[in-house]
């Protein structure tokens, strides 16, 4: 790349012969200038190198004048400071590296305030969970992590201490509260008994010995529906096929059903997890006819709860 770099000059000032007082004037010469000497980086004036009064002749070149009429010069035209125009690139310059600084200073006191308040915000969730612990009750869920990601369920509290079953298998992410539940329904999943003080897990909030308490989960009660699923073709004559969901993981342990009017795909007790589906069916030969049974069931944390189906069937629903 050619760097274009060099001197140049502007006049500041302009003298006449007649201000001068010169009488006859000197056909040889045109004014006197007060010139500023600059020099400059691609023609933008960088830094002011000189400065003085000079006499332009006829041929348009300048032409030191003599100490007297310098004097002359300096007392009616004057002697004018260094002008800041030859400074332009360096003011220019300057203002930049200024500017850049101030974003740099800006971006380290917004980087600074978000992590104030990320660490903040940490701090109060850290309180939060630590009245969590300090008010433990059983079948509270941790998620914790070292050597991966694992789930721990507390199943025993003596004084300030925790029995957790901490899974032994993994999750890659974070799971949500219903994925822990599903885990700990199945009761072939592998898991360890294990003491914890709650100064430990205090401690684990701030991930002390590279051990982490990542997060507490509530459990939420099981929740049941059901809902007719499709026409009685290819299901057996008579029957209406349903659906009973859940939204939770729930374990139906049995039913009430004295009229025998109930079918279910599979026998009890029926583990569902979180949108598990268990299909029953109806026998309803008449017009319309009405059925009502109660199903036992269990949530995830062990409470025991009764859902209760009360239909009527009309033709019309399965034809």
């Amino acid at each position: 790349m050619f760097i274009v770099y060099g001197r140049g000059n502007f006049a500041r000032k302009i003298v006449t012969q007649q201000e001068l007082g010169i009488n006859p004037p000197n056909p040889d010469i045109k004014y006197f200038e007060f010139i500023q000497e600059y020099f400059h980086l691609f023609w933008i004036p960088f830094i002011g190198t000189d400065k003085g009064w000079y006499v332009r002749k006829k041929d348009d070149k300048l032409y030191h004048v003599s100490p007297q009429r310098e004097a002359e010069l300096v007392r009616i035209g004057g002697n004018p400071k260094m002008s800041l125009w030859a400074y332009t690139g360096s003011l220019i310059l300057i203002a930049a590296m200024m500017v850049v600084i101030i974003n740099m200073i800006v971006v380290k006191i917004e980087e600074s305030y978000s992590r104030y308040l990320s660490d903040k915000q940490k701090e109060e969730e850290r309180d939060q969970k630590w009245e969590r612990i300090q008010h433990a009750t059983l079948n509270d869920y941790y998620m914790l992590f070292w050597d991966g990601r694992k789930a721990a369920k507390v199943i025993a509290i003596k004084g300030d201490s925790l029995r957790l079953s901490v899974m032994r298998n993994f999750f890659p992410e974070r799971p949500d509260t219903a994925d822990v539940l599903t885990e700990f329904a199945e009761p072939a999943a592998e898991r360890d008994s294990l003491w914890f003080s709650k100064q430990k897990l205090k401690g684990m909030l701030k991930g002390e010995e590279s051990k982490w308490l990542e997060e507490i989960m509530t459990v939420t009660g099981g929740e049941l529906k059901h809902y007719l699923s499709v026409k009685t073709e290819g299901y057996g004559p008579g029957y209406i096929l349903y659906k009973v969901c859940t939204k939770n993981s729930v374990k139906i342990l049995d039913m009430n059903d004295s009229l025998h009017n109930i079918k279910f795909s599979e026998p009890f007790p029926i583990i569902l997890g979180r949108g598990g589906i268990a299909l029953f069916q109806v026998k309803g030969d008449d017009a319309e006819s009405s059925y009502r049974f109660d199903l036992f069931c269990e949530d995830i944390a062990g409470k025991k709860f009764t859902y209760r189906v009360n239909e009527s069937i009309k033709k019309a629903d399965h034809h």
